[in-house]
């Protein structure tokens, strides 16, 4: 009999499909089943509270509050008084145990180890995690990959009663404002401390600008933090004093509210070496929201723009740096990129680069309110038209200062310096905006504040970083409030 020769050929493919189809189902093709326990074949079990109603075994715990106010003190505080088998601060004793600290932002040797010696740890209970082995080397420990090769090392110590991590956003490897990402990524943590049997405590920030929020919605990223953790605690200092409040936002273990004043002290360990250590207060009676919301707003935010502006200073202290690295590690610190750009134009003056300053910061060349800044314009098509319309090669300054060529004194920027500047950039109605700022920048005036006066002059964009006024003159002589 001929073949068929609308069959379609037999190909290597076809084959395969094939012998599937005829051979038995592979263990992926399985239909999943759940399964299920009786519960009259369970037994229940007691809480094994480290501190009674406070830090519980095999528990995930958080530790939130602004910068400044001593987190990892506290952390490291609570791992003290376990490690010398101490008193708690409402008197109830701890039971010895060793103690296990990762950070990822302070020095062990300078700034770790004081502390707890400081605060009389028993130092022969502490491990610091200092990275991994490999096959080939070390590395730095990541807690977002290397929680099986912790909790390898942990069950080889054996005793382990508690794990420090800060901060614990570190344990993300997704986006930390994404409730699904952190859920998923502190999974291997709740695994770690219930297979350990260890008080597993986190630390992190708050986000700036929630004063009076419930501190779980005040924890920067992702609200999946408060909810994955079992004891939330948080942490601010009390209004018009100089004590600092902890208290429990959140316990699913037991009873919530309630907390403690407590102070940081310096302590001489000698050889030029002092540590900051919490002495613990008086007992404090109410919810958590109502503790913090003693915070002072007015204060909190000067704080906030405080932090913001020292922080800003250390990241550009070794120059120029990534608008884009410096949003990321803003977000680590819990400042807000509002904050943080208002601190960088309005009170440091810093040089931004690209159309919008959005690709690189730098310091001036000199602070604010120091030394004459000497600026010389970039050469471009229209700085040669000024200079070809000049009578001696130089393009006029304006009234306030010699923004063209010569030095100016760095002040807070006025409206009247900015509509300056904007009116010796213009030429036959028309403005460089790409040279325009190249010296607003210089002179600490933002990118953003150039372009806001164009649009509120009526100027429109031409191409080519052209942009036309409707009208030359200025519209307002007065200054902005300083």
């Amino acid at each position: 009999m001929a073949p068929n020769s609308d069959a379609a050929p037999v190909t290597d493919d076809r084959r395969k499909a094939c012998s599937r189809a005829a051979s038995p189902m592979s263990r992926d093709d399985l239909p999943t089943v759940a399964l299920t326990t009786n519960a009259s074949e369970l037994t229940m079990q007691a809480i094994a509270w480290l501190w009674p109603y406070w830090i519980a075994r095999g528990a995930v715990h958080l530790a939130a509050g602004p910068p400044g106010v001593g987190k990892t003190s506290i952390a490291l505080s609570l791992a003290a008084t376990v490690s010398r088998g101490g008193d708690w601060p409402d008197g109830s004793h701890a039971p010895q145990g060793r103690v296990v600290i990762w950070s990822g932002e302070d020095s062990i040797t300078q700034t770790l180890l004081p502390r707890l010696v400081a605060m009389g740890a028993d130092l022969n209970y502490v491990e610091f995690v200092c990275g991994v082995e490999l096959g080939n080397g070390r590395r730095a420990f990541d807690p977002a990959r290397d929680m099986e090769a912790l909790h390898a090392r942990i069950t080889e110590l054996g005793d382990v009663a508690m794990v420090v991590i800060d901060p614990i956003v570190s344990a993300v490897s997704g986006d930390s404002h994404k409730a699904a990402d952190v859920r998923r990524s502190l999974q291997p943590l709740v695994d770690l401390a219930e297979a350990t049997a260890c008080a597993l405590l986190g630390i992190c920030h708050f986000n700036k600008g929630t004063s009076g929020r419930d501190p779980l919605e005040r924890v920067s990223g992702s609200v999946g933090f408060g909810a994955v953790v079992r004891v939330a605690f948080a942490v601010a200092r009390d209004q018009g004093n100089d004590r600092l409040i902890f208290a429990r936002a959140k316990n699913n273990l037991g009873p919530s509210g309630g907390g403690f004043v407590y102070v940081l002290e310096q302590r001489e360990l000698g050889e030029g070496i002092e540590a900051s250590y919490p002495v613990w207060g008086a007992w404090l009676e109410g919810d958590a929201q109502s503790l913090l919301g003693q915070e002072e707003p007015d204060l909190g935010r000067r704080r906030e723009a405080e932090d913001a502006r020292d922080w800003l200073l250390d990241q550009l202290a070794a120059g120029p740096q990534t608008v884009k690295d410096l949003q990321r590690e803003a977000e680590k610190e819990g400042l807000a990129w509002r904050t943080v750009r208002r601190a960088a134009f309005d009170v440091l003056g810093v040089v931004g680069s690209g159309p919008k300053c959005d690709r690189a910061w730098s310091l001036p060349t000199q602070p604010t309110g120091g030394p004459a800044l000497s600026v010389t314009r970039p050469v471009g098509p229209s700085t040669q038209r000024r200079a070809a319309a000049s009578e001696d090669g130089r393009a006029p300054s304006a009234s306030s200062g010699q923004w063209a060529n010569g030095p100016r004194i760095a002040k807070y920027p006025s409206q009247q310096d900015i509509d300056a500047l904007i009116d010796e950039f213009t030429l036959a109605g028309e403005v460089d905006l790409i040279e325009l700022i190249a010296v607003a920048e210089s002179q600490g005036i933002s990118c953003n504040a150039v372009e806001g006066a164009l649009r509120s002059r009526g100027a429109a964009e031409m191409g080519g970083g052209i942009w036309r006024l409707l009208s030359h003159k200025t519209p307002s002589t007065e200054t902005r409030p300083r």
